[in-house]
């Protein structure tokens, strides 16, 4: 095939977040990081042993602390794509 003339390229989504640890039980180290969706993961919580919300969910590459962005419907529909397709993801079931 041969590319007559190239389209706009899709921006790539990113937000600039400090590690704080929240929503997992850490304190972080309050480095500014710039994370894409690539960089996210599901946490799941449940306080009930029943109702189970889904965090977005990263993991400082200074300090290894996991910080939760928001819930997963807090996030664009393009990003949840993403953390569906990482291939990292991890199930953390915490209770409170």
């Amino acid at each position: 095939m041969k590319v007559l003339k190239e389209g706009k390229k899709p921006k790539i989504w990113a937000k600039k977040v400090t590690c704080t640890g929240k929503g997992n039980y850490s304190k972080g180290c309050r480095a500014k990081l710039l994370v894409t969706a690539k960089d996210l993961y599901q946490t799941f919580k449940s306080t009930d042993g029943e109702t189970t919300t889904t965090f977005v969910t990263f993991q400082c590459p200074l300090c290894k602390a996991e910080t939760d962005i928001g819930t997963y419907a807090d996030i664009p529909s393009e990003v949840q794509k993403e953390t569906n397709k990482h291939k990292k993801s991890k199930m953390n079931i915490q209770s409170m």
